[in-house]
């Protein structure tokens, strides 16, 4: 089985590579969802960021408020480090059951959607590292309209990740993601049909 790893920094579409990939049908493990699905109902993993972060970042109900939490550690790297500490851990798990499973059916090609690819570690996992880039001033534009905040912010949140000069020295393939999707369905279904015979 080929694992492919998909990372790519804040407002590259790596969100979107996975979704031609997944109407290939391919099947793809997304970290954000795993996360998001750890951060509304793992209650240990809830109890832990209530402790690191307090009560603030619950709204009246228990719910995690995940924009306020993203707001907080995208500004302060060590807080960053410390949500990472507490949720990495538990997605390295799944994602190693999950590539199990994968392998006991006989799945040929499975890839990780993963922005902390490489900065977790995940990459390990890999056969391979694909690394989506795009321009400056496109992941710009995404994010603002994406997340409704401003280019400061954004920008803010660009400095807060791994320089992208580090994911590529480490990447094995590269997608350039500045154009149009067009562009982007040919250049993920060539990345596809390169290890699909393997």
């Amino acid at each position: 089985m080929k694992v492919i790893g998909i990372t790519g920094g804040i407002g590259s579409g790596k969100s979107t590579v996975s979704d031609i990939i997944k109407k290939n049908n391919f099947p793809v493990i997304d970290c954000d969802e795993i996360s998001r699905e750890l951060t509304q109902n793992d209650d240990a993993v809830l109890s832990e960021i209530r402790r690191c972060f307090g009560a603030s970042v619950f709204d009246d109900n228990g719910n995690l408020l995940r924009q306020d939490l993203a707001n907080i550690v995208f500004s302060d790297s060590s807080k960053k480090e410390s949500l990472e500490d507490i949720v990495v851990t538990r997605i390295f798990e799944i994602v190693q059951d999950d590539l199990s499973k994968h392998r006991s059916l006989g799945t040929k090609l499975v890839f990780i959607d993963a922005p902390l690819l490489i900065e977790t570690g995940l990459n390990r996992l890999c056969d391979v590292c694909v690394l989506v880039t795009a321009d400056i001033e496109t992941r710009i534009n995404r994010v603002e309209k994406r997340d409704g905040i401003n280019r400061d912010r954004v920008l803010e949140r660009i400095s807060n990740q791994m320089p992208e000069s580090e994911k590529k020295a480490v990447a094995d393939e590269l997608i350039d993601n500045s154009g149009s999707i067009e562009y982007l369905n040919n250049s993920v279904e060539r990345l596809i049909n390169k290890y699909v015979e393997y």
